[in-house]
């Protein structure tokens, strides 16, 4: 299964070829250098790669490989030398023959070995809805080995044993979906709140999202937004069934109406859980929360740890609170919670424009930061990924649009900030012989948070795209975050 950095083997070679690339720029080297401006408790990036999207990232089973989502496809970039990034090979037009193809919307991918599982779109679409498996034996040369098409989008999902792990919104009850990919698909189970209380039929579906899902060995951890996180039994994956809550509201104090008040709460705290994952051995559970101010209340939300060595009697130890931000709104500078990994005694997190931390978890009830580094006009994180132990980790930036010049709309301007990824010193884990100094020449070193100059950008989903939602039927996993 997909054990991250402190179990990555060798990966294999060789490879097949069969998938349709970019006319883009395999070969294509990163910017070295540090980012003018930054505020971090340590040196700055090691190198930038700038891209025409991105989105999630995780790393192969040797860390010098990264895969990126890029809305069309996926990105292989080599980062076994961290000041030098190369794009060894970008896929796009994934499943172009097919009669509703290609896909498109692809915000996500997991890796387990050498398969890749890629799944779009994100959000509602009325184009192709599929989960691609690929063997990426040759990171150069990917080859697709199936895929399962579905009547939903799909934003994010998990990938272990050769079973995907579907996040199954606008299908009744918004269902984890267990699917075995090869020539032939086969969907083999479902679970959702529907299956443990009939009361979550009455809750709006936006407010009960399976926003992710994250699988450790024969467990599965739900993140349901505004409904809490769920520990479901996976280990015959047709028959999926309920474990324990983490934590949650009792669906009778969630709004039904007004539309005004749904809004609401799915954007403000308590709530909105987003993304689920755990350690390699299974006992501690990270549950960050994506959250906005929203009409003068509210503000972005952190990561919460959970003992759950008993996976039927989760319990809570600590918390990391979210960087601060002079403009907590969905239009203004983002610096909640994203995605993040636990590898061993440390927390790799992205906090948007809020940068990037590290944190030391081995007291999950008083996280301590070992590092961070955050320029928010530069870069809004997606993820930070642990790449090769004492070396490197990465992250993935979405862009930042410009503030527009001479009245121009806020994306139209010359300060605009290109989507790509950074590829960060390891402090935590350095090897004597490669240690490093933390005093950068490009970095403050300050222990405070800085903010970029001019970072407000324009908020992906404004409230009235949530009103006209509301009635359309859609499900809102559409966040403007992913």
């Amino acid at each position: 299964m997909y054990r991250r950095a402190l179990l990555r083997g060798l990966a294999s070679a060789g490879g097949l070829a069969g998938v349709s690339v970019a006319s883009g720029h395999p070969g294509d080297r990163g910017r070295s250098g540090t980012e003018t401006g930054p505020s971090g408790s340590g040196p700055g990036p090691h190198a930038t790669l700038t891209m025409e999207a991105a989105r999630e990232a995780v790393v192969g089973p040797d860390g010098t490989t990264t895969y990126v989502a890029t809305m069309e496809g996926f990105t292989a970039i080599d980062v076994s030398d961290p000041h030098d990034p190369t794009i060894l090979h970008e896929v796009t037009d994934v499943l172009p023959d097919h009669e509703d193809g290609p896909l498109e919307g692809i915000q996500d991918l997991k890796i387990d070995g050498t398969e890749l599982l890629v799944v779009g779109p994100a959000h509602p679409s009325s184009g192709l809805k599929a989960a691609v498996l690929f063997d990426v034996v040759d990171p150069g040369d990917p080859r697709m080995i199936g895929s399962h098409v579905t009547e939903y989008p799909l934003h994010n999902a998990f990938l272990q044993d050769g079973i995907a792990y579907l996040c199954g919104n606008g299908e009744p009850g918004n269902p984890l979906v267990t699917v075995e990919i090869g020539a032939e698909s086969t969907e083999l189970g479902r679970w959702s709140l529907f299956d443990r209380n009939d009361a979550w039929r009455d809750v709006p579906r936006q407010l009960r999202t399976l926003h992710d899902v994250w699988v450790q060995d024969d467990l599965a951890y739900l993140a349901y937004w505004d409904a809490g996180t769920y520990v479901v039994d996976v280990r015959d994956p047709a028959s999926p069934s309920f474990v324990s809550r983490v934590r949650g509201p009792d669906p009778a104090t969630l709004p039904t109406e007004p539309a005004y008040a749904i809004i609401r709460e799915s954007v403000v705290p308590p709530g909105n859980d987003h993304y689920v994952t755990t350690n390699e051995d299974g006992t501690l559970l990270g549950v960050g929360s994506e959250t906005w101010a929203f009409q003068g209340s509210g503000g972005p939300s952190g990561i919460t740890f959970y003992d759950v060595s008993d996976p039927t009697s989760p319990v809570e130890r600590g918390r990391i609170e979210p960087p601060p931000s002079d403009e907590p709104s969905q239009g203004g500078v983002w610096t909640t919670a994203h995605n993040f990994e636990l590898v061993g005694e440390y927390c790799y997190s992205a906090w948007y424009q809020g940068g990037v931390r590290i944190h030391d978890v081995s007291d999950p009830t008083a996280p301590v930061e070992a590092y961070r580094w955050r320029e928010s006009d530069a870069a809004r994180f997606w993820t930070a990924q642990l790449a090769v132990e004492g070396e490197s980790f990465v992250a993935p930036t979405m862009g930042v649009p410009g503030d527009g010049d001479d009245g121009a709309e806020k994306g139209d301007g010359e300060d605009e900030r290109e989507p790509g990824l950074y590829v960060f010193p390891d402090v935590v884990h350095e090897r004597p012989e490669t240690a490093t100094s933390t005093e950068d020449p490009g970095s403050s070193g300050a222990v405070g948070p800085g903010f970029g100059i001019g970072a407000a950008l324009a908020s992906a989903l404004g409230l009235g795209a949530w009103l006209s939602r509301s009635g359309s039927g859609e499900d809102p996993s559409e966040r403007p975050d992913g």
